[in-house]
């Protein structure tokens, strides 16, 4: 009877085991276009923010005025928002002040950023974390049952006197599902070997936001996205560029790709 306990005790931890597994397999994947290089990322019952408050520069692009009051109220689709990154201090990908507002409305929400942009929220203490990654040497944190890891993407050259924009991207894992932010990169100063430098595509990428003008067009270059080994590439940074977006020529070269419309805020995808 004792070996024939232990025999059902290991089945039952082993069919446990199973069920967990499928459990976060299973999980339902729904990616938000919020606008620009901003997504909502939501896994089972997993929210991630990335690059999603800005207030943009003067005499372009802004978010609509209910996409804007929800997300820094923490209103429905943004309730319960477990992490917020940013990629860079940029206007078009961060606002100190949007921030804020959303985390004092989400007691929950943990700000993972460089230190250009956590430095500006400092006072909110140890919700706030600063991961300082340099070329070739990543920084992870787990926060919220969600792992981080940034690795730096250079943002370009600056004119002498101007301070780099340190730019990271974000591997995300949460239970299997592990997808890539890029931030803004600069293809001229990038080359395919930094992200395989990174080992990205042996990590099991699920999806990546890609800047579209890296997807189709004259800036296009299937390298970057077989390097990062991404099963789907999402379209991103969608504003403020100069290059018009390629639709045509994005789901020419990656079928498979997600281009959600520029003005249509709040459009989903949920991943197969």
């Amino acid at each position: 009877m004792r070996k024939l306990s232990s025999v059902l005790w290991v089945l039952s931890a082993c069919i446990g085991c199973l069920l967990v597994g499928l459990s976060a397999a299973a999980a339902d994947v729904t990616v938000i276009y919020v606008g620009n290089a901003g997504f909502l990322v939501m896994v089972g019952s997993h929210k991630v923010l990335i690059d999603a408050m800005f207030g943009g520069f003067p005499g372009g692009y802004r978010l609509p005025a209910n996409v804007e009051q929800a997300l820094t109220s923490a209103q429905p689709p943004f309730d319960g928002v477990d992490l917020i990154l940013v990629t860079h201090d940029h206007a078009d990908h961060f606002s100190a002040s949007m921030v804020r507002r959303h985390m004092e409305a989400n007691p929950r929400a943990i700000l993972v950023a460089g230190p250009q942009a956590s430095g500006q929220l400092a006072s909110l203490g140890a919700r706030v974390v600063a991961l300082a990654a340099t070329a070739g040497k990543t920084a992870t944190t787990t926060q919220n049952e969600i792992r981080v890891e940034a690795i730096y993407l250079s943002h370009g050259v600056f004119p002498a006197g101007e301070p780099e924009i340190v730019n990271y991207g974000y591997v995300v894992t949460i239970g299997d599902v592990v997808f890539l932010h890029t931030g803004d990169i600069d293809s001229a100063t990038i080359g395919i070997e930094t992200f395989r430098g990174y080992g990205l595509s042996s990590r099991g990428i699920n999806f990546a936001f890609v800047p579209h003008f890296l997807l189709g067009g004259r800036s296009a270059d299937p390298g970057f996205v077989a390097a990062i080994g991404a099963k789907y590439v999402v379209a991103a940074h969608y504003e403020y560029t100069m290059l018009p977006l390629m639709r045509a020529a994005i789901l020419n070269a990656y079928p498979t790709a997600v281009v959600f419309a520029s003005d249509h805020e709040l459009e989903s995808w949920t991943m197969p």
